[in-house]
């Protein structure tokens, strides 16, 4: 076979990586010569950067990393080229201008729970210092109370959990229940799906309409219907539903708790919502189609408590399946959140709701009440993200100036 230019430059190009792949991961060498002894990883800066085999753009690309790739540093040359590791263990040259170094946030763990799955964070003592601050300066009234729920279900670990299972105000959260419900009956063969049954769920879920929710509730045998279809899930344990949504939609009677919901959205993620009487592929397609309705977009001007209004809004790729509920006394926002991070995509439960059981003693409709209380949530929401950002290497502003200020506050 006749050697070309081609072949000499690639083999030279090889040769020249693992020569510095071999020396510079010496460990000998890297405590003593690396720069950047003691920086944790560097992440990708750009949109994409190509990863070549050689220090020089000429040279081959190997593979093109993408914004926010973790990568370990091995060598930087005196032209500003660097040596680096990425999480698939290639190896190869780019150019360091587009990396920048993290030092992740130590976060103590100061919390001892006792729930063997409850993680040791910090988060839950950030907000309930949080909280103290906000009913002290009057933003927050003595007599609303918060069932916080957030779960990393990547981990599997319980990371926040304050009052999971008071029974609070269903209010439109009550429409979450009811798509499952509809599904379980449906893949039974109880319904005939159709598209315009299709429509009222998307118009139930995202556009928050009552009256395709009462078409759904009278499809599926009212609530009692609802409460006999979803009894055989043992899934449910504070949840009531005893009217139909009235006009206005002031529902006050309906009742659920966080960790009802909390586990209704792990086996979303999980693909095991129609339950164990179900078929694997049955249970795959079931969560789909729910999760799929939770992802669409809210009708215009409803804004999701849990992203939208919050400094991470502009974060393109956040995903969001969620529903939120408001009535006099009840805002709430339930769902899930999956981030980017170095070490892939990360989700986490977050179930947030504010009640207050005695609702006559706001004033008016409630809708001050209602915008007080969305900002708290924002507040929560945002915190959540930084520490999750954080927990899995990645840096952000948002959020973590004020998570870590109540962090301090609460070890005073």
């Amino acid at each position: 076979m006749k050697f070309s230019i081609f072949h000499f430059r690639l083999v030279w190009n090889i040769l020249v990586t693992w020569t510095f792949v071999l020396f510079f991961t010496n460990p000998t060498w890297a405590n003593t010569q690396n720069a950047d002894t003691g920086i944790q990883y560097h992440i990708v800066i750009t949109e994409s950067l190509n990863m070549r085999v050689g220090p020089h753009k000429k040279h081959q690309v190997i593979k093109i990393l993408k914004r926010g790739t973790r990568l370990d540093l091995r060598h930087v040359t005196k032209k500003r080229w660097a040596l680096v590791k990425d999480p698939e263990s290639n190896i190869g040259w780019v150019l360091n201008k587009y990396i920048r170094k993290i030092r992740p946030m130590s976060f103590q763990q100061s919390q001892n729970h006792e729930k063997e799955n409850l993680d040791n964070s910090t988060l839950e003592t950030a907000i309930k210092q949080f909280i103290v601050d906000v009913k002290r300066k009057g933003q927050m009234y003595a007599e609303d109370n918060l069932s916080l729920i957030i779960k990393d279900l990547h981990s599997d670990k319980l990371v926040v959990s304050i009052n999971p299972n008071a029974q609070v105000k269903a209010a439109s959260l009550i429409k979450v229940p009811i798509l499952h419900a509809y599904m379980i009956h449906r893949y039974r063969g109880k319904i005939v799906h159709s598209q315009k049954k299709q429509w009222n769920l998307i118009r139930m879920i995202r556009l928050s309409d009552n009256p395709s929710t009462n078409q759904i509730l009278r499809l599926l045998g009212g609530p009692g219907g609802v409460n006999k279809i979803l009894e055989n899930m043992s899934l449910y344990e504070h949840l009531k539903l005893v009217e139909y949504i009235p006009r206005g939609g002031k529902t006050y009677l309906n009742k659920i708790s966080a960790e009802d919901l909390n586990r209704l959205f792990i086996l979303l993620w999980d693909r095991r919502v129609l339950g164990t009487d179900f078929s694997v592929k049955l249970n795959e397609k079931a969560s789909d189609e729910m999760l799929y309705i939770l992802g669409l977009p809210s009708r215009k001007g409803v804004k999701d408590r849990l992203k939208d209004g919050t400094c991470f809004a502009r974060d393109h790729d956040v995903k969001i399946w969620d529903k939120t509920g408001f009535v006099r006394g009840l805002n709430a926002d339930v769902g899930i959140i999956e981030i980017n991070t170095p070490e892939g995509r990360r989700p986490y439960s977050i179930i947030s709701i504010i009640d207050r059981p005695n609702y006559r003693s706001i004033r008016g409709s409630g809708q001050s009440w209602a915008k007080q209380q969305s900002r708290l949530h924002r507040r929560i929401s945002e915190m959540s993200y930084a520490y999750f950002k954080n927990k899995y290497g990645d840096s952000t502003t948002c959020g973590t100036k004020q998570l870590t200020s109540y962090i301090q506050l609460a070890s005073i």
